[in-house]
Order: C-alpha cells, then sequence, then structure tokens
C-alpha cells in the first residue's frame, strides 16, 4: 500500500515523481517477488540438487551471470559447491562433459537466445537434468527444462519515453532458494 507523500514534497514534482516511483519499485516489485517466492514450493528443484554429483551454472548474458555468480557464492555458505560456466565456448565444452548425474541451472531473461536454445536442447538429447530461469515461462528453454522457475520482472516509466527493467527479482529468487534449501536438508536429514 503506498503511502501518502509529505507535503513539503508535493510541491516539487521532480521528488513527487520520484517519491512514487520508488513506492512503486518497493510495493509492486520486491515485496510482489517476495511473497510471490516465499509461496513457492521448490521441492522438485531442491531434489534435482539433492541428487546431483555436480551443479553448474549458466547466465546468457551478463546480468544473469552475475546472478550465477551470485548464487555460487550464496551456496557455498550452506557447504554447497557450484561450478560458473562462463560462457558459450565453455557450454560447448561443457555439454559433452555432462552426464545425467550433474544438474545446469541456465539463467536468462526472455529464454529464447540462440545459444541458450542450442544448449537446451543438448542437454534434453543427453538426458542431462536442467532448470530453466527465465522472465517468461513460455519460452523454448523452460520447454525443455526439468523445472522451470518463473522470476517476475517489471518496467517502470523513467521520463522522457523511457523505462527502466527491474530485474532486482532474480537476486532476491537466490537468496530465497538458499533459505528455502537451507531448510529442506534440515527437515530432510
Amino acid at each position: 500500500m503506498a503511502k501518502e507523500p509529505k507535503k513539503l514534497i508535493a510541491n516539487n514534482k521532480k521528488v513527487y515523481h520520484d517519491y512514487f516511483l520508488l513506492e512503486k519499485y518497493e510495493a509492486a516489485i520486491v515485496l510482489k517477488s517476495l511473497k510471490d517466492f516465499l509461496s513457492r514450493d521448490f521441492t522438485p528443484v531442491f531434489r534435482l540438487i539433492e541428487q546431483s554429483s555436480k551443479v553448474f551454472l549458466y547466465g546468457t548474458g551478463t546480468l544473469q551471470r552475475a546472478v550465477a555468480q551470485e548464487m555460487r557464492r550464496v551456496f557455498l555458505a550452506g557447504d554447497e559447491y557450484f561450478y560458473v560456466v562462463e560462457g558459450v565456448d565453455e557450454t560447448a565444452a561443457l555439454t559433452g562433459a555432462l552426464t545425467q548425474d550433474d544438474l545446469l541451472f541456465v539463467f536468462s531473461l526472455k529464454g529464447q537466445s540462440d545459444n541458450a536454445t542450442t544448449l537446451a536442447r543438448n542437454l534434453k538429447a543427453r538426458n542431462v537434468p536442467f532448470i530453466a530461469v527465465t522472465s517468461y515461462l513460455d519460452n523454448d528453454i523452460a520447454h525443455l527444462a526439468d523445472e522451470s522457475i518463473l522470476v517476475g520482472t517489471e518496467s517502470l516509466p523513467i521520463g522522457s519515453g523511457h523505462s527502466y527493467e527491474v530485474l532486482d527479482a532474480y537476486f532476491l529468487l537466490v537468496s530465497i532458494l538458499f533459505l528455502k534449501y537451507s531448510e529442506y536438508k534440515r527437515s530432510h536429514r
């Protein structure tokens, strides 16, 4: 629920706009994503992690690689060792080495990039389990994946006809996955 702006800033149009932009960011994006992730049952994802001999993380772009790096860092705190695949050349080499005992997380915004789609098809053909993490549910990678995690994103107007796509939910997902996985491990000992 948005708060009423203080009267002091109500007369300044730019500050007033910025206030509501931040309110929308907090209420519509961060809290919505948090509630969504907390209400989801990630048990199938956790089972795949638990059953895997090695877990690999691949991001299709700059942001997605940063999310993969963050997931590796966060899960390390729980004694889970994940490997980040740094680029397209590595995915080509890795695909032949992966087995049915491994798991790959594929982070993509839209799930439509040619490299990621080719990777997903190759993994599927070799029966290598993978999890798609995308902001669109209806995409090639999500359809091919063993599990798919949808991450809601939202665009905010920032003026002059421009908008900003807020992608913080990807990082929030990593934290929620880690906390829920830690709880899952404690309850399944």
